[in-house]
Formats: C-alpha cells, sequence, structure tokens
C-alpha cells in the first residue's frame, strides 16, 4: 500500500478520551501535516480539524482529492475537485493519530519542548489502533493535545516502515463550517460496491 493510501486512512478522527488529560484535541485547528517515509517519501496533507468534522486534502498520485468525515451527517465524503464530483460513503472513523490518545497507550514524557513554534511535551509512546495498525516511537502534543510531530516506526501486520511528521502552518482557533461542506455545483459518483 502506498503511503498516500495508508496515511489518508490513519489521519482523521480520534477516538473519545477515556482519560480527561488524553483523547482527541481539545481545541479546532487547522494545519500542514509533512510526511516523510523511511525511503525518503514525502507526503504533503492539510488538516483541518474539530470535534464532530474532520477534513484532510491530499494528493492520490497525481489528483488532489479531498476527505471529510462527518459524524454529524454519519458520513465520509470524498471530493475530487478536478471533475466537480464527490464520492459519499458510511461514516468510518479512522484513528487520527496512529492511537496516542487511547487510554491504554503506553506513554512516558520526557521533556517540554518548542515545535512549529508552539510549547509542546514530548512523549515516547507504544500505541496500537482499532484497524490494527501500531506505533513506537516519539509524539510531540499541545497542551491542547494537538499533535505537532511524530518520529518512530508504524507496524501493519508483518510490515514495518520509519514514519517522522512535522506539522507547520498551525492555526488554532473557530473554523469556518463551509470547510466541511461539499461545495455547490459537485455531483454524486455512484458507489459501484452497493
Amino acid at each position: 500500500m502506498r503511503l498516500v493510501h495508508a496515511l489518508a486512512f490513519v489521519l482523521f478522527a480520534a477516538q473519545p478520551a477515556a482519560a480527561q488529560e488524553w483523547g482527541p484535541p481539545s481545541a479546532d485547528y487547522s494545519a500542514v501535516l509533512t510526511f516523510t517515509d523511511g525511503r525518503g517519501e514525502v507526503l504533503v496533507h492539510r488538516i483541518t480539524y474539530t470535534a464532530k468534522r474532520q477534513r484532510l486534502d491530499y494528493k492520490a498520485g497525481d489528483r488532489d482529492e479531498v476527505a471529510i468525515v462527518d459524524q454529524v451527517a454519519a458520513a465520509v465524503f470524498i471530493l475530487y475537485p478536478e471533475q466537480k464530483r464527490f464520492l459519499k460513503s458510511a461514516l468510518v472513523e479512522p484513528e487520527f493519530d496512529l492511537g496516542i490518545a487511547r487510554a491504554d497507550t503506553k506513554r512516558e514524557k520526557l521533556a517540554d519542548e518548542n515545535v512549529a513554534g508552539l510549547a509542546a511535551a514530548k512523549f515516547r509512546v507504544e500505541a496500537k489502533t482499532a484497524q490494527g495498525q501500531e506505533f513506537k516511537g516519539f509524539a510531540w502534543l499541545t497542551a491542547q493535545r494537538i499533535l505537532v510531530k511524530l518520529e518512530g516506526e508504524v507496524k501493519q501486520g508483518r510490515r514495518t516502515r520509519r514514519l517522522v511528521m512535522t506539522a507547520s502552518e498551525i492555526k488554532i482557533g473557530p473554523i469556518d463550517p463551509a470547510a466541511f461542506q461539499v461545495p455547490a455545483g459537485y455531483a454524486p459518483v455512484e458507489d459501484k460496491r452497493k
């Protein structure tokens, strides 16, 4: 599986918090996420996050795509901007943070550091997602639990890959609800799996 498809699935909605200090981000935000794998492949995504809706802008090959996870509408919308089309699917809630927010994740705080101009805590973590991905490495989170940096290994089945993620252009605060709407003039794509 190419890195782009794996990351597009991983980076959406966080799981509910079991402990008050852990869980999904406690603030709305947007950021540019840059991922580099062990082979040097680089992917850049833009994430827009609220508690009930998340948006990920990314490239699938040479094509721009947008994925919107809408928990209110209980659906996932994939937008194809070049074609002005969209696909609506049943809600899935992949884990935005590779399982780091889960209550059963092993965490050890190592230091307070500045990342992307924000104060962040550095943790050594061992996490697992509901989809079976395992992450071991380091995670930097702000006081609002926004993941601003990752360094470690992601294991899926027998395949392990090195991964570094850095966040930039971080904006914390209210998000325009229009960011989560299918634009006017977009036509639906029929889901042939039905």
